[in-house]
Order: C-alpha cells, then structure tokens, then sequence
C-alpha cells in the first residue's frame, strides 16, 4: 500500500478537492523495527512521491517518526510541518 493508494482513498470517500498537500516521512525507520512489523507480516507504506504530484497535490517531506518500541507519527513533527505548510500560505 502506497501513500498515492491512501489519498486516492480518501478522494474516493469524499472529493478531489479536499487534499492540496500530502505530507509523507522520510526518516528512516530503525531496522530492530523493520524486522519486527517484517516479522508479524507487516508492511511500511511507500512513498510514492511522484504518483501523488501527478495526481496534483503537492507533497510535503519530513522527518516525522517518533522514537519508541513501534513506527508511530510525532505529533509535534507533524504539528511542526502542517505550521510551516500554514506559514507559506
């Protein structure tokens, strides 16, 4: 499963219009946690830059992962990056 799939997804359930920004990390994730999710048949979502900028939306990278025993978002990195999207508008 991409993050193209996931927006798609979500124009699907609702309208094209309601995405203008997909915001997607990049930060490594550990290879201790890589092998977990691996190991209980879970996959990361892949970013898939360039199917989403020919959907038209602009993407936003950014380092978002929070250190812990799982692959999580970190509401402060995400909160950070969707301020700085807010700030150019």
């Amino acid at each position: 499963y991409s993050a193209s799939d996931h927006v798609k997804s979500i124009v699907e359930h609702s309208d094209d219009r309601i995405i203008e920004h997909v915001v997607v990390n990049v930060e490594n994730i550990p290879s201790k946690l890589l092998l977990r999710y691996h190991e209980e048949g879970s996959i990361c979502v892949s970013c898939d830059e360039n199917a989403i900028r020919k959907m038209g939306y602009r993407v936003v990278t950014a380092e978002l992962i929070n250190p812990s025993d799982y692959v999580r978002h970190s509401p402060k990195k995400l909160a950070d990056t969707v301020i700085n999207i807010l700030n150019e508008s």
